[in-house]
C-alpha cells in the first residue's frame, strides 16, 4: 500500500511511496506510469518542489533522494537517512529531519547542489514531521513526544515550540504537522488531530476519535482537512470551515 503521496504543482502527477518503491501515477487517468526500487529500506515520505522540477523521497534507514520531477529518475542522493522532508515553496531549500541515537535535528539542504544550507536545531527526541509554512519564513517539526518547534529559516532560532497534549513525556506520538495555505492554522497529529491558531497559540479544534495519524494535510482553501491513519489504513476528509462554531471538525 502507499505510505505518503504527493501531487505535482501541475496536477498531472501523483507521486507514492510505500515499502522499497516509488511510484508515479497519472493523476487524470489513474495509470501507474513509472515504479522505482532505489531505497534500500523502506521509503517513508515523498514530496515535490514548488515548481515541480524536483521529486525527493526519504527513508529512515540510509538516504534521500533528489530526482528529475518528471521522470523520477535519481539525480544525486543526501547521504543522511531522513524521516519527514519538505521543499520550501518560495526557493530551492529542502527542509529534512535526521534522528540517531545521539541527536534529533532539522536541517536545510540546497536541493540543486546538495549542500547543506545549515541546521536549525534539534528534538529532544525523534523527529517525526517537518513542514515549511506557506511564506517560506519558518518551519514546524514535531517529535514523537508530541513537541512541537518553529524554526526561523535565516536564523535558525526556535522562535516557538510547545507540547500538543500539555504532558512532558518521549513517546506522546506526535506524528504529523501541517500548517494551512494562509499560515493562520496548523494542525498536529498524534492519536488525534489537534488545530491550532499560530497567532494564539491556542487549540481551536479537534478532529477524534482516530488510530494513530500517518499522515495530515489542508485542503487548498483550508476548509478541510486531510487525515490518513495507521491501523484502519482510512482515508477521512473533515470540514473544518465552523471550527469558530464548534470545537470539534465534522468527517
Amino acid at each position: 500500500g502507499a505510505w505518503h503521496v504527493a501531487c505535482s504543482p501541475t496536477g498531472t502527477t501523483v507521486a507514492s511511496v510505500g515499502e522499497h518503491e516509488i511510484r508515479l501515477w497519472n493523476a487524470r487517468t489513474g495509470e501507474l506510469r513509472t515504479t522505482l526500487n532505489e531505497h534500500p529500506s523502506d521509503a517513508n515520505e515523498v514530496a515535490y518542489s514548488h515548481d515541480g522540477e524536483r521529486l525527493a523521497t526519504c527513508d529512515g534507514g540510509t538516504s534521500t533522494i533528489i530526482r528529475d520531477g518528471s521522470t523520477g529518475a535519481a539525480i544525486f542522493k543526501i547521504p543522511l537517512a531522513s524521516s519527514s522532508i519538505d521543499f520550501s515553496p518560495v526557493d530551492d531549500s529542502l527542509a529534512a529531519a535526521h534522528n540517531t541515537d545521539e541527536q534529533h535535528v532539522v536541517t536545510l539542504w540546497n536541493s540543486i547542489t546538495g549542500e547543506r544550507i545549515r541546521e536549525l536545531g534539534q528534538h529532544e527526541t525523534n523527529v517525526a514531521s517537518v513542514d515549511f509554512a506557506p511564506d517560506g519564513k519558518h518551519v514546524f517539526s514535531i517529535d514523537i513526544g508530541a513537541v512541537v518547534k518553529q524554526w526561523d529559516v535565516e536564523t535558525a532560532a526556535c522562535v516557538h515550540d510547545w507540547s500538543t497534549t500539555g504532558r512532558t513525556s518521549k513517546n506522546q506520538g506526535g506524528s504529523c504537522v501541517a500548517t494551512s495555505p494562509d499560515g493562520r492554522l496548523l494542525a498536529t497529529g498524534d492519536r488525534r488531530v489537534r488545530i491550532w491558531n499560530l497567532d494564539s497559540r491556542e487549540q481551536i479544534g479537534t478532529i477524534t476519535p482516530l488510530s494513530l495519524v500517518r499522515n495530515v494535510e489542508f485542503s487548498n482553501d483550508g476548509q478541510r482537512i486531510v487525515t490518513c491513519t495507521r491501523g484502519d489504513e482510512t482515508v477521512r476528509i473533515w470540514d473544518i470551515s465552523r471550527l469558530g462554531e464548534s470545537h470539534n471538525a465534522q468527517p
